[in-house]
């Protein structure tokens, strides 16, 4: 681990002057607090705000950022405006990050950066993920795959530099909600959003809430289902002011990424 660390710092040391894609996850906050104890106000984290960031997401990120002294930058992204994205086909996140990176570009010549980073580890490397086929296009560095970090060593890591988030459970955009080929809206990024708050309130940490037309699917991990039980009225309910005509909790449970269970690439 000593060894992966170091590994990291020099790589990041290496660049002088880097521009960090922030989203509040721990790999993300991982790079960003390395970069800015080697780098100073040469690190310059960014935030996108855009409509498929929960709104408490973005205040977590935030807070951590003001906490751990980032330089700190927020920026609106436009992919929510955009066909390709809200057509929601199989690589709607290719789009979504070169929407992304084509913005980090921008800052990147315009103010002398050297190198864009993003907090991929080694681990997102087996999965399906159009993202990184962005990153590769626009040269974005991987460095926790540069230094030879997974994810048990960005949480090891993490912990050890006191990053508030080192257990934070697995996030991801709002628009991983939806089957490929439902087209995704603003209203439709809000309506899911607030159906996950909802289970927050109640105490549940790790949820999905899938939207499949008037049907909300429910993931969560199995020792949670008591408490959805326990609220099943009160969460009818009020998913039923927010849209959605039935509610299911699916009995498998939470894992991320299940949209990618049926999905024939």
């Amino acid at each position: 681990m000593d060894q992966k660390e170091q590994n990291l710092r020099t790589i990041i040391r290496s660049l002088k002057k880097v521009i960090i894609g922030y989203s509040g996850g721990v790999d993300s906050a991982l790079v960003a607090k390395v970069a800015t104890e080697e780098l100073g106000v040469n690190a310059l984290v960014v935030i996108s705000d855009s409509p498929s960031l929960p709104r408490s997401e973005l205040e977590e990120a935030l807070s951590l950022a003001s906490k751990s002294k980032f330089n700190i930058r927020i920026i609106h992204t436009k992919e929510a405006e955009k066909e390709e994205y809200l057509a929601n086909p199989k690589n709607r996140c290719f789009y979504c990050k070169s929407e992304l990176y084509g913005d980090l570009e921008k800052i990147r010549l315009t103010e002398n950066y050297e190198a864009i980073l993003d907090g991929a580890n080694l681990d997102d490397t087996a999965d399906y993920r159009p993202g990184r086929v962005a990153a590769k296009e626009n040269n974005i560095r991987s460095v926790l795959v540069e230094a030879g970090l997974n994810k048990k060593d960005v949480r090891n890591l993490a912990e050890k530099l006191n990053l508030p988030n080192f257990d934070k459970p697995a996030a991801a955009c709002l628009s991983s909600r939806f089957p490929y080929g439902t087209s995704i809206t603003k209203e439709k990024l809000s309506q899911v959003e607030l159906a996950e708050e909802y289970l927050k309130q109640l105490g549940i940490k790790s949820v999905r809430v899938r939207y499949h037309q008037d049907v909300a699917r429910i993931e969560i991990e199995k020792d949670s289902f008591e408490i959805v039980l326990e609220n099943a009225n009160k969460i009818y309910v009020h998913f039923k002011s927010l849209g959605f005509s039935y509610t299911a909790l699916d009995i498998i449970g939470f894992r991320s990424g299940s949209m990618n269970e049926n999905l024939k690439l």
